[in-house]
């Protein structure tokens, strides 16, 4: 799939394109399970993906993630990948949300451009990336407690569970602070029980 998927891509003509839309649907089928199989090949050309076929987005996310779980070296791996992905200025925030997602998926090394970025998302980013990022950095155990508390307010009612979720996987007590309802209060307990696995 992969293979077609290049061949079809840069011809010109209508019955290619016609090729190329099937062969992009086969590809983006495909990318979860050679993120399974740890083949590194699309991790080479993962900002081309994404800059010409942003609709693969989805696709290149489970890729990541599979390719991820398949061991320290792979993790290394995407790690570096999501390094220079989110250096770019190209992406939709919708991108960028999914690249949010897939590096709160992934173990934790030592810092890294990438939880800078994830930083700076939660601090000035537009609330749904803002949320996206501030779940990410409470997956990775990233110790901002205060930085997300401080976006609370920043990113609205609609994506306020999302960074109090974040902010609970972190502190609970600091997340208690904020707790307007029962709704939060259920997003710290199982915030806190999953902190404590």
């Amino acid at each position: 799939a992969w293979a077609l998927w290049i061949e079809d891509y840069d011809t010109g003509d209508s019955q290619k394109h016609h090729e190329a839309s099937i062969t992009q649907s086969l590809f983006g089928k495909a990318l979860p399970f050679l993120g399974s199989a740890g083949e590194l090949q699309p991790l080479e050309h993962l900002s081309w993906i994404l800059r010409r076929e942003p609709a693969l987005t989805p696709a290149i996310a489970k890729y990541l993630i599979n390719l991820g779980a398949t061991g320290q070296s792979a993790r290394t791996s995407v790690r570096r990948a999501l390094d220079e992905l989110v250096a770019e200025p190209s992406f939709s925030m919708w991108q960028q949300m999914w690249l949010a997602e897939v590096a709160g998926g992934i173990v934790r090394s030592k810092n890294r451009p990438l939880y800078d970025w994830l930083r700076s998302c939660v601090e000035s980013a537009h609330p749904p990336l803002a949320a996206t990022a501030s779940a990410a950095i409470g997956r990775l155990r990233i110790q901002e407690p205060e930085l997300l508390a401080r976006a609370l307010d920043r990113v609205g009612p609609v994506w306020r569970d999302l960074v109090m979720w974040g902010l609970a996987a972190l502190d609970a007590d600091k997340a208690e602070e904020f707790a307007d309802d029962k709704l939060d209060r259920i997003l710290i307990a199982g915030a806190s029980g999953m902190r404590r696995r």
